[in-house]
């Protein structure tokens, strides 16, 4: 009984392990589907080192969340192509996090089963850790329903993970819908405030940071990006870090061992605070000059 056990056992392992690693891979989709599209030629494949050659100027936000490998299809009609690009990220949350990035206002594409946003020219998905680009050049409404047909055929496998992102961190009360972002690192951060060069914030590419707009009392919007550290003791070092690195146009009007004020070149208020572990960075609104 022993011995067949033993192989039926290893049988299961080795299909359970088979089945895990289909999951993460990058899927391969069918040469043709339905109303005569066609594959016009072999998928072609990007890594990290030449991932520049395809997206000229926007590799660093992939780059930055832990990007594996893009895997690019053309499809032709013999009218119009569209264009699907499958980006496997190193992990869910990752892929949540470009496609926070790259969404824009979130318009759910009717009939795309995973979270998605987009328009006849193009539709944007992330699905585990796959962030997904279908690309319609002509803009022809009439190639929604292959761009759809494309996107779901490339999310048919289970996502396998779900995201464990910072944003629980973010307070829920008067947040703007659709401004929260997932921050890994300063190619993201810059895009909302210069604290400064390099990695400031002490996130070595691992800790991730939250951040939304927030509407205020008398009808303005401020910016709150929020980020945990392990312990207090790195809370403490990240703050240190941030206070000595300061970016040079920024000017100090408070700095304290848990706090910092700071303006920036438009007089904006910047008010950083440390509480336990938790860093809470507040990007005020740009003063309104007065007459």
């Amino acid at each position: 009984m022993k011995t067949a056990i033993i192989p039926i056992l290893a049988a299961l392992l080795l299909g359970l392990h088979s089945h895990s690693h289909q999951e993460a891979e990058t899927p391969l989709l069918p040469e043709r589907i339905d109303s005569g599209w066609s594959r016009t030629e072999s998928p072609r494949t990007f890594t990290q080192a030449d991932l520049y050659n395809y997206i000229d100027g926007g590799a660093e936000v992939f780059l930055e969340f832990g990007f594996s490998r893009l895997v690019v299809n053309r499809y032709s009609n013999g009218r119009d192509d569209l264009t699907i690009e499958m980006y496997e990220m190193e992990d869910a949350t990752a892929a949540l996090g470009v496609y926070l990035v790259k969404r824009g206002p979130e318009h759910p594409v009717p009939g795309v089963s995973p979270r998605s946003t987009g328009e006849p020219s193009q539709i944007t998905a992330c699905h585990g850790r796959l962030f997904l680009q279908a690309n319609n050049p002509s803009g022809s409404e009439k190639n929604m329903a292959a761009m759809i047909d494309l996107i779901n055929r490339a999310t048919a496998v289970p996502a396998g993970e779900t995201p464990a992102t910072a944003l629980d961190l973010l307070p829920r009360e008067n947040r703007v819908p659709e401004s929260e972002l997932l921050i890994r690192g300063p190619v993201v951060l810059q895009n909302l405030v210069t604290l400064g060069d390099g990695d400031i914030l002490s996130q070595n590419g691992k800790l991730y940071a939250a951040a939304a707009d927030f509407r205020r009392g008398n009808g303005s919007v401020s910016t709150t990006v929020i980020i945990r550290y392990p312990d207090t003791q790195q809370g403490e070092a990240a703050l240190r870090h941030l206070a000595a690195n300061l970016d040079p146009y920024l000017k100090v009007a408070e700095s304290r061992a848990d706090r910092l004020r700071l303006r920036d070149f438009q007089n904006r208020p910047i008010d950083v605070s440390l509480v336990g572990s938790t860093l809470t960075i507040n990007l005020e609104p740009i003063p309104i000059p007065q007459k």
